[in-house]
């Protein structure tokens, strides 16, 4: 028994001393919540260590997501769920970065298919959607939308932005600021920046250069 005793006490002590990485069981159970968050493309590092009685966990990750605030929101709700499924966690330092994208998604509203463009945002009656790569400024991809939300009496612009968003839309051009109301909000939060354009056509757009 005394030796026993000494024993245990000994190990955490070089633990301690150490910094003795934990055992398989318990990486293989951090790598389960890790793998059960869809958000999470690439675990590039994972260590966790021992400290006395206590666990160090450390993560690089790279996300799915395109925005540094959802990165933020996922990396926080995984660092509580690692914290609630393995004991004597104390602390869990995660690096993460969005995707990184090669292109810049584009919107604006529009009144027609011919490309003129809306005066007004959640009444337009098409969307249209375009790529611009990053790299030399090529469009790579365009396509236009009808508004699924026109015959809605209320509600729509904010129905729309949340839409926009959906579909990954970087950059929104409009006619008209959205003077504090519900798309604003949609957008900021999103981190979707709205540019106030005087161009009339989706053509005369589309020529624009990337912004700096």
């Amino acid at each position: 028994f005394i030796l026993k005793a000494g024993y245990d006490i000994v190990k955490d002590s070089m633990k301690s001393l150490l910094d003795a990485s934990v055992d398989t069981k318990t990486l293989e159970r951090i790598k389960g919540i890790i793998n059960s968050f869809k958000d999470v493309e690439v675990v590039t590092a994972l260590n966790a260590r021992n400290s006395g009685s206590f666990i160090f966990v450390h993560l690089d990750l790279r996300l799915s997501v395109k925005k540094l605030k959802e990165a933020h929101e996922i990396a926080k709700v995984l660092e509580e769920a690692i914290r609630e499924e393995i004991p004597f966690v104390e602390r869990v330092t995660i690096h993460y970065e969005p995707e990184k994208k090669d292109y810049v998604r584009y919107a604006v509203p529009l009144l027609d298919r011919q490309g003129d463009i809306s005066e007004h945002f959640g009444s337009a009656s098409f969307i249209a959607l375009w790529d611009k790569r990053i790299s030399d400024g090529k469009v790579i991809s365009q396509k236009i939308l009808e508004n699924p939300f026109l015959e809605m009496e209320k509600g729509k612009g904010i129905k729309l932005a949340e839409f926009l968003v959906e579909h990954g839309v970087d950059i929104l051009y409009t006619k008209k600021h959205f003077e504090h109301k519900g798309p604003e909000y949609v957008f900021s939060n999103a981190e979707v920046e709205v540019q106030i354009t005087d161009l009339k056509t989706l053509k005369d757009l589309i020529g624009k250069p990337l912004p700096k």
